[in-house]
């Protein structure tokens, strides 16, 4: 973050105020390219989908990601998580105990849907049972985490290794 900063104002000094705005609402000039990197306005934020009924819990995770500059959405059963899926999301979490279809279910829904079946799901359980872990990771989820092992910071960390990519092989 403080990389991020000392950037923005050295950016706010090279450009002056007007041109710096400009540069970060991503209108950026060949002098902010070759400052900034080309890549350094994102698109549009990453949007994730969080599927889970407990409202307190959804939210503390919804806070952080949203704080970190990710697009989030609730779905607090797992047919409204259906539904939600279908705005295509770039990630889901996913609890395994909803109300109405469990979380294994939804999983395999996904799955067999065309439009739904690359998104990458990760259960996040308050069972840590191997036994179910293995269940989703054979049903098709990228990872399975335990709530309790799992801050909000960790949540959004998980995140943004998966939209960076495998690391690069060593030369």
């Amino acid at each position: 973050m403080a990389e991020v900063l000392e950037s923005a104002h050295l950016g706010a000094l090279a450009f002056g105020a007007v041109d710096f705005v400009a540069i970060c609402a991503g209108r950026a000039s060949s002098g902010a390219e070759k400052l900034f990197g080309a890549d350094w306005v994102e698109e549009e934020p990453v949007k994730i989908l969080i599927i889970e009924d407990d409202q307190s819990i959804a939210e503390m995770y919804r806070l952080r990601l949203a704080a970190d500059g990710f697009d989030v959405v609730i779905g607090q059963d797992g047919e409204t998580g259906l539904q939600l899926a279908a705005t295509a999301p770039d990630f889901i979490y996913l609890d395994i105990r909803l109300p109405g279809i469990d979380g294994f279910e939804v999983l395999g829904r996904l799955r067999a849907e065309a439009a739904t079946a690359s998104i990458p799901v990760i259960i996040l359980s308050n069972y840590g049972d191997p036994a179910l872990r293995d269940r989703g990771l054979s049903l098709g989820a990228v990872d399975f985490a335990t709530k309790a092992d799992m801050t909000p910071g960790q949540l959004s960390a998980m995140v943004k290794r998966l939209v960076a990519g495998p690391p690069e092989p060593a030369a």
